[in-house]
């Protein structure tokens, strides 16, 4: 199957031996893209924050890659052994730079297709996948770590696997659409996040935005100031409690 093909496919219909498959195609530009990976992934100033986002923009703004590329960079870097099983920080270095690759492709073309990460069962804790988004439209076939849209601006992030703590973290605008999720919502601003499950804490010290809610949840945080929505019913926001205290 072509890479073209796999992003056209629904993604429930996508396999493991299809993304495998891709590991193999050759590129000048995602060769590019792998050494530039290599030299942020041993580079001693990364900081594991909002920042870090952008030194990792400035390793590939000179190369001239596709969003096709970008997909194929993310089956090799999620197949490959030597990046797997080596700890959060890692993690967080990869995620931060998938996002960062979106992030200074989409500010130069500015483009309506989706990008499309593939990753592997084996590579399920990638942090901070989509920080800083605005604009662009993500599909992730698999599961996304921590923190996934964080301080997102505008665009849409899709998440078709498991996501871990803290999706839609600090996001402005924009939507996040999630399968299950350990948590979400924590100090959002604005936007809207929609997920089937929520099997942990939802909207701490949550200021603004939408949370709706498809199947089941868990917690709703008491700090809580936006809109939560459950199977389509206003269940949680300020101004139902302020109405009720003032009874």
């Amino acid at each position: 199957m072509k890479i073209t093909d796999l992003i056209q496919t629904e993604y429930s219909e996508v396999t493991q031996t299809d993304i495998s498959h891709l590991k193999g195609i050759r590129s000048s530009e995602v060769d590019e893209l792998s050494s530039a990976f290599d030299t942020w992934f041993n580079s001693p100033s990364y900081r594991g924050d909002f920042w870090s986002g952008r030194t990792a923009e400035n390793l590939v703004e000179h190369i001239s890659y596709t969003q096709e590329d970008i997909s194929i960079f993310s089956v090799r870097l999620s197949l490959s052994e030597k990046y797997q099983n080596i700890g959060r920080d890692s993690f967080e270095k990869e995620g931060i730079f998938f996002s960062a690759l979106i992030n200074a492709h989409y500010k130069k073309t500015k483009v309506k297709e989706t990008y499309t990460l593939f990753l592997s069962d084996n590579c399920s804790d990638l942090g901070y996948l989509g920080i800083n988004n605005d604009g662009a439209t993500i599909l992730i076939r698999g599961n996304a770590g921590f923190n996934v849209g964080e301080n997102m601006y505008s665009g849409k992030i899709i998440v078709t696997g498991y996501s871990n703590i803290g999706a839609g973290i600090k996001m402005m605008n924009g939507e996040i659409h999630l399968e299950e999720a350990l948590s979400l919502g924590q100090h959002m601003l604005g936007g809207k996040i929609f997920a089937k499950n929520v099997r942990g804490l939802i909207g701490a010290k949550m200021r603004g935005g939408e949370v709706h809610i498809s199947e089941s949840y868990d917690t709703i945080d008491r700090e809580c100031s936006g809109n939560i929505y459950f199977k389509g019913e206003l269940i949680y926001s300020k101004a139902k409690l302020n109405q009720r205290g003032k009874k």
